[in-house]
């Protein structure tokens, strides 16, 4: 009979390696979506408004395109951007 001890391929310290490699990533993936940069877009406005003129009235948002805009710069404060739609 053979009395000397079997070594295994996986030995304690491969286990903590292998432990603390998961550790790791699952930090790094923790620590990403916590740590996800803000894109800052310079002259952007704060809303779009896309807006199609009435039938007579001449290229551009129109008269009640305008008017809607207007009031929602003056009840947001915000800064509106506006886009025709363009008939071509």
């Amino acid at each position: 009979m053979n009395n000397r001890p079997i070594r295994l391929l996986t030995s304690g310290r491969a286990g903590l390696g292998a432990g603390a490699l998961i550790t790791a990533v699952v930090l790094l993936i923790a620590l990403g979506a916590v740590w996800t940069p803000v894109a800052f877009a310079d002259g952007c406005p704060d809303a779009e408004v896309t807006f199609a003129r009435g039938t007579g009235e001449p290229p551009g948002i129109g008269r009640v395109g305008q008017a809607f805009v207007d009031s929602l710069r003056q009840q947001t404060g915000m800064e509106i951007g506006v886009y025709p739609v363009n008939y071509a």
